[in-house]
Order: C-alpha cells, then sequence, then structure tokens
C-alpha cells in the first residue's frame, strides 16, 4: 500500500517537472529558486527562447494558431505585437486580410482609435459581432473599424446618419463640408447621408472605433467658427492618438503587403496544380474504366457504342458535377453519366451490367438486320435515296 502511494506521489513529482520544462521564460537570467537549491532549478527551469528568433517563428504562423499561442501564458502573450499580428494576417489572406486592409483605410487617415496588439489579434480572428455576441461577421466593419453585425450598426444606435439636407448644414456648407471631409473624420456615405459612429466605447479599458463621433461635428463647428481648426480641436479637446502610435501599423503594413501578394500567388499556384492533379487523376480512372467496358461489349458495335467526345464548359462553371466526357448513342450516354462525374463509383459488377446491356440493346439491331436498310422500299424515290445516302 505504501509503495503505490510513494509511485503515485514520484509520478506526480514527475509531471510537474515536466511541465516546467516546457515553460516559456523571457528572461532565464531573472528565473527564481526553488529551495536555494541551484542545481535543481537548473534542471527543471526548462530550456528559454531566444525573443528575436521567437518573434521571427511568430511571424509564420496562421491567425487562429497565433491567437491560441498569444493565450498559452503570459510571457508568450506579451511577445504579440502589432507588427507580428499584421503580418500573419496579410500573408495568410482570408477574412483576416480583409479585416487588415479595412484597418489600415482609417489608419493610414488617423481616423480611428489605435488598437492594441492583443484586440488587433482578436479582430482578426473574430467570427461574431462584440456587442451582441449573437450574429456571424466575417470582418470588421468598414469606416468604423469595429466587429459589428449590420443589426448592430443600424438598429442598436452604433451609428447614426448625419442628413446634408438639414438646414443648418445647409445654411453653413462649407465648414460642415470641411469637417466631414477631414481625413480623421470617419464617414460612410450613402446619398445625402453621412452615417458616423455615435457613441465612445471602452472595451477593457481601450477605447474603441472612430475618433471623431456624430456628437462631435457640431461642437467641432464651434469651434471653427471661434477661429480654431479641425486638427486642433481633434488633438487637444478629443485627445487623439499622435501621429506616431499609427507608425507601427502602416509601416508594417506597407512592408508586408508585397510579401503578401507574393504569398497569395504561391497559394493560387498551389491550388490550381492541385486542382489540375485532381482532374488528371479523374480522367486516369475514366479512361481505364472506358478500356475495361470496351473489353466487354461486342466486337461489331464497339466503335459505335463508346464514340464520344470531350466537353468544354464556360469559366466559372463549377465542373466536379458535370461530366466532361459525352457519349454519342444516348442510352449509353444515359447509362455512364453518373460514372464519369464519380469514377470512384464504378465497380467491376456494375461494369459488367452496363457492357451487357449495351451489348442486348446494340444485338438487337443486328438480329433485326435494321443497318441494311431493307424496310426502305427501292420504289419510293425519297426512301431509295435514304437508303443509298445511310449505305454508303
Amino acid at each position: 500500500m505504501s509503495s503505490s502511494k510513494t509511485t503515485g506521489t514520484s509520478s506526480k513529482h514527475s509531471r510537474g517537472e515536466c511541465g516546467e520544462d516546457y515553460r516559456y521564460v523571457s528572461n532565464p537570467s531573472a528565473k527564481r529558486s526553488r529551495g536555494g537549491d541551484d542545481d535543481h532549478s537548473a534542471s527543471t527551469s526548462g530550456p528559454s527562447l531566444n525573443e528575436d528568433a521567437l518573434s521571427c517563428v511568430l511571424e509564420f504562423l496562421p491567425p487562429r494558431e497565433l491567437f491560441n499561442t498569444a493565450f498559452t501564458c503570459k510571457g508568450l502573450r506579451d511577445e504579440i505585437t502589432t507588427k507580428v499580428v499584421v503580418r500573419s494576417a496579410l500573408i495568410h489572406g482570408g477574412h483576416a486580410k480583409q479585416t487588415c486592409e479595412e484597418l489600415h483605410n482609417l489608419m493610414s487617415n488617423k481616423a480611428m482609435h489605435v488598437p492594441s496588439p492583443l484586440r488587433l489579434l482578436r479582430l482578426i480572428n473574430g467570427k461574431r459581432c462584440e456587442f451582441c455576441v449573437a450574429n456571424k461577421v466575417n470582418h470588421v466593419r468598414p469606416c468604423i473599424g469595429v466587429f459589428a453585425c449590420w443589426d448592430c450598426v443600424t438598429q442598436r444606435g452604433l451609428t447614426k446618419a448625419w442628413n446634408t439636407s438639414w438646414v443648418r448644414h445647409r445654411r453653413n456648407q462649407a465648414r460642415y463640408d470641411a469637417i466631414l471631409n477631414h481625413p480623421r473624420v470617419a464617414t460612410n456615405t450613402y446619398g445625402d447621408k453621412e452615417y458616423m459612429w455615435l457613441h465612445r466605447y471602452n472595451v477593457t479599458g481601450e477605447k474603441i472605433g472612430p475618433v471623431v463621433t456624430f456628437g462631435d461635428v457640431d461642437r467641432m463647428f464651434d469651434h471653427v467658427r471661434e477661429g480654431g481648426g479641425v486638427d486642433d480641436y481633434i488633438e487637444e479637446v478629443l485627445g487623439a492618438p499622435s501621429a506616431e502610435e499609427y507608425c507601427e501599423f502602416n509601416d508594417t503594413y506597407a512592408e508586408s503587403i508585397e510579401r503578401a501578394k507574393r504569398a497569395m500567388e504561391e497559394r493560387e499556384e498551389k491550388k490550381r496544380k492541385a486542382s489540375q492533379r485532381t482532374k488528371d487523376n479523374k480522367r486516369a480512372k475514366i479512361d481505364k474504366m472506358i478500356s475495361d467496358l470496351e473489353a466487354l461489349l461486342d466486337e461489331p458495335f464497339r466503335d459505335a457504342a463508346l464514340d464520344r467526345r470531350n466537353v468544354e464548359y464556360r469559366y466559372g462553371v463549377k465542373t466536379s458535377k458535370l461530366p466532361c466526357i459525352r457519349f454519342s448513342v444516348p442510352f449509353v450516354d444515359s447509362l455512364m453519366e453518373q460514372y464519369i462525374i464519380t469514377p470512384s463509383k464504378i465497380r467491376k459488377k456494375i461494369l459488367k451490367e452496363i457492357a451487357g446491356n449495351i451489348n442486348a440493346k446494340l444485338r438487337l439491331i443486328g438480329e433485326k438486320n435494321f443497318l441494311s436498310f431493307d424496310f426502305l422500299s427501292e420504289k419510293d424515290p425519297f426512301e431509295a435515296a435514304l437508303k443509298h445516302h445511310f449505305s454508303e
């Protein structure tokens, strides 16, 4: 009994040491020793990872794997930077790349609050609206830079329309237009309406969304009328982020966009080659199937029964559910169509049944002496001409 307890204790101790062996340590020199035993501490502290090497590794991870890695432990979470996240999103494409592109439209104009690296990582991996957490969303909403569904944007008060046909706008059109057309004022134009971010939101202590809200327009107008400027109001009154805070995102985007294009071209080429291999393998199976069927057919009808042509479809048509070959004989085409579409379904028994069906029908033509055209009369000029034509 005591031996089993001892074994259990040592096993537990071993698992604990194994867990420590794989612990990420950002600063090996600052490790806390255990029990004052330096040798024991050195044996159980585990290997350290060079931060430069780790940064290079993280950049090659897809967004979802980068997200999982970031929330493994605090040490790895601290290694996530805007540069790492932007490169991962752009290089691996998809909705993550589209999110980065929409954010860049705002960040290049300094029109939104700068997202932290972890928020940026959550945005490129988002699946559902961050406000209602119910509706599915593919990428951040254009012109506002938040992960919101259409219902929240239009019906739950995230945005509000500024109507350019309002009297106060028409009376002071030059000043209002200067405000609404300012690069740091994010609006989404639809007809004579400019949809704007309505309220300021803080998520986990972090400001999100556009810098300028709907309520700031009139206050900004008063500020300009009193001799101030739009930039002064945004920087001093609203406390917008400085230009330097946008540099990391914008510089990384500019550096990575060409690399992202090459990566996309490589993916497309790889996809094209894989598709071509699939088509070639399918065509090889079809050719073998037809060759096996040819051996089962009677000699007099073989060529006529298997006369066929290749089918070309227009660009963009999904051909995986369509036959790439059509047989000239209608009933043969009908028998073979599903196996031409999916040649893996064919079996020897099925092929023998098809061959027997074809032979039975074509033998009937021979037995009735149909190809001699004796049923056409020589006395009737039209039938005589038909008989002469088809007999040649």
